[in-house]
């Protein structure tokens, strides 16, 4: 009927929302997992430079030769971590192409960057609430209550006495005469127990309001959560992205140039370099988190992605 057809409606688009927001977390965590790559494979490139200098330099005898484990344990940690990148890179690309319905992922790849942010939506009562209520989910719930009113109106018309009302003409055959005759009835249920199922159907819809009433609150609480956590990472990128980025890669080039003339240890060196590759491991987490939590948001229908 026409009831089951709404909620059909309804479910089929939410489930095509949350397939887009799906689709479009996979391929953010493509272009993640793509600089994540590259990412380690800069740092092995970094350790092998500096394996490099550190062989050369034990075998000048002027670093001990723990320096130049030191620095090979580092360099294969490095691969190591590339070839997880690698693998990461080919399992991402994999979840992408089942959401997008495609058999076979080889030779599948995907083009961006992860400078762009998507941009979240303001958070106001009004805006939110009239979002709310177009939600699939709440119209799904505002049908059912729809349904349930309509089982109580039926039920009601099965209790409630029905009036007829008759008229004709009579004819007397003692005189002959007629006479115009008008009679009014009450149909009354007396063994009629639809009251009960009245009652039935006055929980039903009350139940169904309440559940409804809850779908819009649980909707709301979410649609503000993302509001916010959306606005809070988005900061996080920002500050990475012109803070912390910067200043780390500056401290490495310092503590590189400081090493070569002697005044810091392969130590020092070392503990720069983790910190410049952790700054930007981070901001790209802080880019994907971002990306999700927009993707969520545009469910609610607010929200786009360059």
């Amino acid at each position: 009927g026409l009831y089951s057809s709404r909620v059909a409606a309804m479910e089929y688009e939410l489930v095509i929302k949350r397939t887009v927001a799906e689709a479009r977390q996979a391929f953010a965590g493509v272009l993640a997992a793509k600089e994540r790559k590259k990412l380690a494979e800069e740092s092995a490139q970094l350790a092998a430079s500096l394996l490099d200098t550190m062989r050369k330099k034990s075998d000048a005898g002027k670093v001990a030769p723990l320096e130049a484990e030191r620095a090979d344990i580092e360099h294969s940690i490095s691969q190591v971590e590339s070839q997880k990148a690698e693998r990461q890179v080919r399992s991402v690309l994999g979840r992408l192409a089942v959401i997008c319905g495609v058999t076979n992922a080889v030779g599948l790849d995907v083009a961006g960057k992860i400078s762009n942010l998507a941009e979240g939506a303001g958070l106001s009562e009004n805006s939110s609430l009239d979002l709310i209520e177009k939600h699939p989910e709440f119209l799904k719930a505002e049908a059912i209550v729809g349904h349930k009113k309509a089982e109580l109106s039926i039920a009601r018309s099965k209790y409630i006495p029905s009036i007829e009302l008759a008229g004709g003409i009579r004819q007397f055959e003692s005189s002959g005469d007629s006479a115009y005759v008008a009679s009014i009835g009450l149909n009354m249920p007396l063994f009629s127990r639809n009251g009960r199922a009245v009652d039935a159907a006055k929980s039903e819809c009350l139940a169904a309001e309440l559940s409804r009433d809850a779908v819009r609150m649980n909707l709301m609480n979410q649609y503000r959560a993302l509001v916010l956590d959306l606005d809070a990472a988005k900061q996080q990128v920002k500050m990475l992205q012109g803070k912390a980025i910067p200043a780390a890669e500056r401290a490495y080039a310092a503590a590189e140039e400081g090493y070569k003339q002697g005044k810091f240890g392969y130590l020092d060196l070392l503990e720069a370099r983790r910190a410049m590759l952790n700054t930007r491991s981070m901001y790209i987490d802080a880019w994907l988190e971002h990306e999700v939590l927009a993707s969520e948001l545009e469910v609610f229908g607010r929200g786009a992605v360059n």
